[in-house]
C-alpha cells in the first residue's frame, strides 16, 4: 500500500467517524425529552365550565316555583314577619306539606346559584378581567346562599311547629331575616360585582350593566326591610326577582373564555 492510500483510508474514516457523530448529536438527550414532554403535559385545557344559562335558569326556577306550590298546597300564603303571633301560629299548625315543600326548593335552588358564582368568577378571570370585582361578585353570592340554605331549614322546622307560640313566631322571624333580607341584601355584591368589571370590559351590553346596578341598589335598599314593614312588599320582591332574571340574561351573554387570555 502507497503512501497515497494510507492517506486516502485515513480521511474516509474521519469522514464516517463525523458522520456518526452528527447522527448521534441529532438525536435529543434525555433532558429535551422530558422538557418536551412537561411542556405537553403543561399546555393548558381551556374550559368555560358549566352553561352559565342553565345555572341561572335552575336557581330560578327551583325559587319561582316554590311560591306557587306553596300556595296550592297550603291555600295560602306565608304570613308577614309583621303578622300577629296568632296568624302565625295557625298558618305553620295547617300548612306542614307546603311548607315542606317550600324549604325543600328553595335549599335546592342555593345549590346552583353558588355554582353560577363560582363558574362566573372564573369565566371573567379567563377574559382577562384582573379587578376584585368577580371576587366580590363570589363572595356576596357566598353569603346570600348560605343565608337562603339557613332560611331554608329554619323554615323546614316549622312543617311541625313546635307547641309554644313563642318558639315558633321566633323561627318564623328567623326564616324571613335570614330569607329575606340576609338573601338580598348579599345579592347586591353579586349584581355589581359582575355588572361593574363586565361594563369596564365592554363583556355584557350597557343595558345590562346599568340594570344591573340598579337593582344592586335596591338590593342595598331591601335592608330597610329591618325598620320598615312596606319595604318587604316592594324592595324585597324586586330585588330578588329581577336580580335572577338579570342572571339569566348575564348568563346568555358573557362571552366564553379566549384560550389567548385564559393562561396569560
Amino acid at each position: 500500500m502507497t503512501r497515497d492510500d494510507a492517506a486516502t483510508g485515513r480521511r474516509s474514516g474521519e469522514l464516517r467517524s463525523t458522520d456518526r457523530g452528527a447522527a448521534v448529536g441529532s438525536e435529543p438527550s434525555g433532558h429535551d425529552r422530558r422538557s418536551g414532554e412537561v411542556r405537553s403535559l403543561a399546555t393548558p385545557t381551556v374550559s368555560g365550565g358549566p352553561p352559565l344559562v342553565l345555572l341561572a335558569i335552575a336557581t330560578t326556577a327551583l325559587f319561582l316555583a316554590s311560591v306557587p306550590l306553596g300556595f296550592l298546597l297550603a291555600g295560602d300564603v306565608p304570613p308577614s314577619p309583621f303578622a300577629s303571633s296568632g296568624r302565625v301560629v295557625e298558618y305553620y299548625s295547617e300548612a306542614g306539606a307546603a311548607v315542606n315543600m317550600m324549604a325543600l326548593l328553595q335549599f335546592g335552588s342555593a345549590m346552583p346559584f353558588i355554582a353560577f358564582a363560582a363558574t362566573t368568577w372564573t369565566r371573567m378571570r379567563s377574559l382577562g378581567v384582573q379587578a376584585a370585582g368577580p371576587g366580590i361578585a363570589f363572595g356576596g353570592a357566598i353569603v346570600s346562599g348560605s343565608c337562603l340554605v339557613v332560611s331554608a331549614l329554619t323554615r323546614w322546622t316549622l312543617a311541625d311547629p313546635p307547641a309554644e307560640p313563642g318558639v315558633v313566631n321566633a323561627l318564623h322571624d328567623l326564616s324571613f331575616i335570614f330569607g329575606g333580607p340576609g338573601t338580598v341584601v348579599p345579592f347586591a355584591l353579586l349584581l355589581a360585582g359582575i355588572a361593574i368589571p363586565a361594563g369596564f370590559g365592554r363583556l355584557l351590553s350597557r343595558l345590562v350593566v346599568v340594570t344591573g346596578l340598579v337593582l344592586a341598589g335596591i338590593a342595598v335598599l331591601s335592608s330597610l326591610t329591618l325598620v320598615v314593614e312596606g319595604a318587604s312588599y316592594v324592595l324585597l320582591p324586586v330585588a330578588r326577582f329581577g336580580g335572577l332574571a338579570w342572571l339569566i340574561v348575564v348568563g346568555a351573554q358573557l362571552p366564553k373564555p379566549r384560550p389567548e387570555l385564559a393562561w396569560e
